[in-house]
């Protein structure tokens, strides 16, 4: 017999300096469970800690999907030393609502961007994905556009091109356009190194339950002109 929903709350509401988001109350055959979404400010916190711990494997996924890398370089030849290293990090996203910026743990996956020189690596669903980038240009002070071939998994409706906007160098927050040959898409990122300057958005579920639809849209391009985020 399946868990019944017996009463959904949502929020924000305060209960023991804990901002809720959305409460769902479960009645199982034998006994009742209780799936939160909550505001997690704590950095020490178990569920902090554990949101940025368990972005990738470190030991396997990675190392596995770099020793492709002859690939890459075999059908483009290698980037400048410089360029390459320019913007090599992990990028978390980052989400709106209510007027602030969250990190989010969403229920269903955790993603994320990797840029480790030749190499673009998404992390999606079922990823992490592999991208040979191929040509690395900064267009101004603070933008750089690469080029990008989906050379190792040749997914549907790939990356190819991807312009990276610098709003706070020293937040470590950045905006990211990528083109696909269908679409363009924005996104809104912050180095991993530098993401404790944000609380998390974080679930805590027994089993998985719905995304949570409230996060407000960013206006990218005005974020672009102003080089502000706040």
């Amino acid at each position: 017999m399946q868990a019944q929903i017996i009463d959904t709350k949502e929020g924000p509401f305060v209960e023991n300096d804990t901002t809720f988001l959305r409460k769902i109350y479960y009645q199982f055959p034998n006994e009742s469970h209780t799936h939160s979404l909550y505001i997690e400010t704590d950095r020490n916190s178990e569920e902090y800690q554990e949101y940025l711990r368990t972005l990738y494997d470190a030991d396997s996924e990675i190392p596995q999907l770099l020793s492709s890398a002859g690939t890459v370089c075999r059908k483009y030849g290698e980037l400048s030393a410089d360029s390459a290293k320019k913007l090599n990090g992990i990028y978390l996203p980052l989400h709106k609502y209510r007027g602030k910026y969250y990190l989010y743990n969403s229920s269903a996956c955790k993603t994320w961007k990797q840029i480790e020189s030749p190499f673009l690596i998404c992390q999606y669903q079922d990823g992490p994905y592999l991208y040979g980038i191929t040509h690395i240009e900064q267009t101004s002070a603070s933008s750089y556009h690469l080029q990008t071939d989906d050379c190792i998994n040749n997914m549907y409706n790939s990356v190819k091109a991807l312009d990276i906007y610098i709003i706070d160098e020293e937040k470590g927050i950045y905006v990211w356009k990528s083109q696909t040959e269908k679409e363009v898409c924005y996104d809104l990122y912050v180095e991993k190194s530098k993401a404790g300057a944000f609380d998390l958005i974080n679930w805590l579920v027994i089993e998985l339950e719905d995304e949570f639809d409230k996060f407000e849209p960013i206006d990218y391009e005005e974020i672009i002109r102003q080089k502000k985020l706040f």
